[in-house]
């Protein structure tokens, strides 16, 4: 860590002056074992590093660190470059840093976006009762059930272990609904990959009228969840033995 900076080790970054030789300074993406390595920690902490460039670092080179493949780790080694060019690397940076998607759709009407799948499963072992109508799904619950779940995760539901895909960037989890007559509840969930299929989960209670409603639900409501290792990204729980049927469409994270 260097004086002036945040905890770069926790965004995964190293920041080396004077390597590999005096006057030059390396920036090193260090996030192994991760697929998509990138986060808005890691961001903001090269912004960060460009402002804080030592006189006489210069131009910026990128080459893989460690497996060129799988690019999960790239080094920036910053050489000899015009004083006049580190503003504009700190910009470039900083740019980048605020530059993050502001929101992540998850469902596009009845429809879910890339990386995404869904599963359905009750008590009884029911999986009848998931319905894509176009523009909505419908989730007509059977009778007769101690519980049923419509749920969708990252890659198709599987056993462990399980992907999962960092959403903590993200605040605020919204999600059109509404019930058939208005009245209905459904409760609202997320999980990590590592979390056991035994319902114990913190779930939101939502109450639904009739017509359709954006829900928002911010993430630090479902205690114990780390939102940076998701994997069931919404589930609709249901409990109970009677009846319901509920309208679901446009599932989007936020900041």
């Amino acid at each position: 860590m260097t004086a002036g900076l945040p905890d770069l080790a926790r965004a995964g970054l190293r920041f080396d002056i004077g390597a590999p030789a005096p006057g030059a300074v390396t920036i090193t993406l260090d996030r192994s074992q991760r697929r998509n390595a990138m986060t808005p920690g890691m961001w903001h902490g090269l912004a960060q590093i460009g402002q804080a460039l030592p006189p006489g670092s210069n131009c910026l080179r990128r080459q893989p660190c460690g497996d060129s493949l799988n690019r999960r780790q790239i080094m920036l080694r910053v050489f000899r470059l015009p004083r006049c060019a580190r503003p504009i690397l700190c910009s470039l940076l900083a740019l980048v840093a605020l530059g993050q998607p502001q929101r992540k759709d998850v469902l596009v009407g009845a429809k879910l976006t890339p990386g995404f799948d869904m599963g359905v499963n009750s008590s009884e072992n029911r999986t009848d009762w998931l319905m894509n109508e176009g523009g909505d799904l419908k989730m007509a619950y059977p009778a007769g059930q101690t519980w049923g779940a419509v749920f969708i995760t990252v890659g198709k539901p599987k056993q462990p272990p399980r992907p999962f895909r960092d959403f903590s960037a993200y605040k605020v989890l919204t999600i059109e609904m509404k019930g058939a007559t208005g009245g209905e509840q459904v409760d609202i969930g997320i999980k990590t990959n590592t979390q056991v299929d035994d319902g114990s989960e913190t779930k939101v209670p939502v109450r639904l009228s009739s017509d359709w409603k954006p829900y928002q639900i911010r993430l630090d409501r479902f205690d114990g969840t780390d939102p940076s290792k998701l994997y069931v990204v919404t589930e609709f729980v249901f409990p109970g033995s009677d009846a319901v049927t509920v309208f679901a469409r446009n599932i989007t994270y936020s900041k």
